[in-house]
């Protein structure tokens, strides 16, 4: 779910001018012109979290809201927050209280620049190995709740990984695809439909499912590189931190190393720029129901990193 679609529902509630209403899920999509709002609204509580992350949470926390979600009878109650500004927890990227926050000073015309160069790559051919991790996002958005799908879901995600290289040195070369059937088997579980249903989700969940990675192989020792790489596979929720991405988002401030703080300097940049960053996705016809916002950093950094490394070769 995108922010903008919600803005007709935060110019709604600042108009309203009430301390407490309650609107059915039909009406809130009658507000924002929908003929009814997405099916993971009507099954998962994380859709109606209270996390200024969240796209359409970001509606109601602008507006100056909380709200209470009862989805067996399909409406919402919101009530008005005594401070307006402010900071609600749940959900959000939580920050060392003692660090500064990581601040991106990448140009935001060059991030768009490189993520359409990325995005421009991977039509150059029928069969790129950029289209092996669309394929692979693909088969998990639309298969991840069905239990027979595993082995299926298993064989794109070994796919993707190998043409990406994450078979080289590692214990993958030595197995087939099913040794991926645990991690598959967890991360497609309920407990993580959000990072399935939701386009910005939960680090703290983000964080849980990679644990589930690491330690879902025996075992294996499994590296930043291949956790992520798989996160990024299954979910599109975290860029893949390999040495390219690594590179470039160092050169730029956000720390180089996978973890909540990394991640909270990338949405933080995302969501300065993201009106600019989906209107740039629109003129290159990248799809936004794919193409997750982390998925577009990894996409910006990796270009830069990898363009980095060649202009070295040529000094």
């Amino acid at each position: 779910m995108r922010t903008y679609k919600y803005q007709a529902l935060q110019d709604y509630l600042c108009d309203c001018g009430k301390e407490r209403l309650q609107l059915s899920f039909a009406e809130i999509a009658q507000i924002c012109g929908m003929n009814k709002l997405p099916e993971s609204a009507f099954q998962y509580p994380a859709c109606w979290d209270n996390g200024a992350y969240h796209s359409q949470s970001k509606s109601w926390y602008n507006a100056g809201y909380t709200v209470s979600a009862d989805i067996q009878k399909q409406c919402v109650v919101f009530i008005k927050k005594s401070e307006k500004n402010e900071v609600i927890k749940q959900n959000t990227p939580t920050r060392n209280r003692r660090s500064k926050p990581q601040i991106c000073t990448l140009d935001i015309q060059t991030a768009v620049s490189e993520m359409q160069k990325y995005y421009c790559t991977t039509k150059q051919g029928e069969h790129t190995r950029y289209l092996s991790w669309e394929h692979c996002r693909r088969a998990f958005a639309e298969n991840w709740s069905d239990p027979s799908k595993t082995e299926y879901l298993c064989l794109h995600l070994a796919w993707y990984l190998a043409s990406w290289g994450m078979l080289r040195n590692s214990f993958l070369f030595q197995n087939d695809y099913l040794i991926h059937k645990e991690v598959v088997a967890k991360l497609c579980a309920v407990e993580y439909a959000a990072l399935f249903t939701e386009n910005i989700p939960n680090i703290d969940l983000v964080m849980q499912a990679a644990e589930v990675v690491r330690t879902g192989y025996g075992e294996h020792k499994v590296s930043e590189t291949l956790v992520t790489k798989i996160l990024l596979g299954i979910f599109g929720c975290v860029p893949a931190y390999d040495r390219y991405f690594k590179n470039a988002v160092k050169k730029y401030g956000i720390s180089a190393t996978f973890n909540a703080k990394s991640l909270t300097g990338l949405w933080d940049y995302f969501m300065q720029y993201e009106n600019i960053i989906n209107s740039a996705c629109a003129k290159t016809e990248i799809p936004l129901d794919l193409y997750t916002p982390m998925k577009l950093m990894d996409m910006c950094f990796w270009q830069i990193g990898f363009d980095m490394d060649k202009q070295r070769d040529r000094e």
